[in-house]
């Protein structure tokens, strides 16, 4: 009997959070994602809303320890000091050329990504390898998955279990969404709507009612209010 090197097994898991190994064959083990409505910045140490903070899947509570204020200023920094050090003559320009950590060929600069965080100024992997690697890894099940829990925080299996219980429709106008994404002309998925101090999930929506809900600024009156006018006016 073989003994998984590491168990991140919990039973009704909400996220992948690791693997175990057992007899060769790898499988993806569940953590069950705490709900919090806040959380302290271990740099600011303000007390802020879960909105405030970025996702991260190595996390206890699934989020990031510092707010997305703090990452965001620090990594601007960080930018800004080796820009500021590359033009003092402190780091060496950008390379000409660079050999892939990957495929281990040297290749022009044009061939890598730009990343400013690197000292290099550039990826480590060309762009060939990079693609590569994304198109075999990542198959439509997997990149629908990855986008629903990088865009909205949520399993695919929780999202698909709320569009099931609405019917494949918004719940405001019980439409399908028509919107179209601008890069791929392909159709959206219905957009989470959630409580933004709670983080609670309260449904899909379709861009067009979730954009309305959201400029609303989700009161009762001005909702009312905007009915009412429709009404007095729709008569006529």
């Amino acid at each position: 009997m073989l003994i998984p090197d590491r168990t991140l097994w919990v039973q009704g898991a909400s996220r992948v959070i690791g693997s175990v190994r057992n007899d060769q064959r790898r499988t993806w083990e569940y953590r069950p994602k705490p709900a919090i409505a806040s959380k302290q910045c271990a740099h600011c140490e303000e007390t802020k809303p879960i909105a405030a903070f970025s996702k991260h899947i190595g996390t206890k509570d699934g989020y990031n320890q510092w707010c997305k204020k703090c990452r965001r200023s620090e990594l601007s920094q960080k930018r800004e000091q080796i820009k500021a050090d590359r033009t003092a003559g402190l780091l060496p320009p950008l390379p000409a050329e660079k050999a892939c950590t990957k495929c281990h060929r040297v290749l022009p600069a044009s061939e890598f990504y730009q990343a400013t965080g690197e000292r290099s100024g550039l990826s480590s992997w060309c762009k060939s390898c990079a693609l590569a690697h994304n198109h075999k890894t990542m198959t439509p099940q997997k990149r629908r998955a990855n986008h629903i829990w990088n865009k909205f925080g949520i399993t695919q299996e929780h999202y698909d279990r709320l569009l099931t219980e609405q019917g494949g429709v918004s719940a405001v106008c019980k439409q399908t969404e028509t919107k179209r994404n601008v890069m791929n002309h392909e159709v959206q998925l219905l957009g989470v709507d959630h409580n933004h101090e709670t983080g609670e999930i309260r449904g899909l929506l379709c861009h067009y009612c979730n954009a309305a809900y959201g400029y609303l600024r989700e009161d009762r009156d001005r909702i009312l209010g905007l009915l009412a006018y429709h009404d007095r006016y729709a008569k006529r």
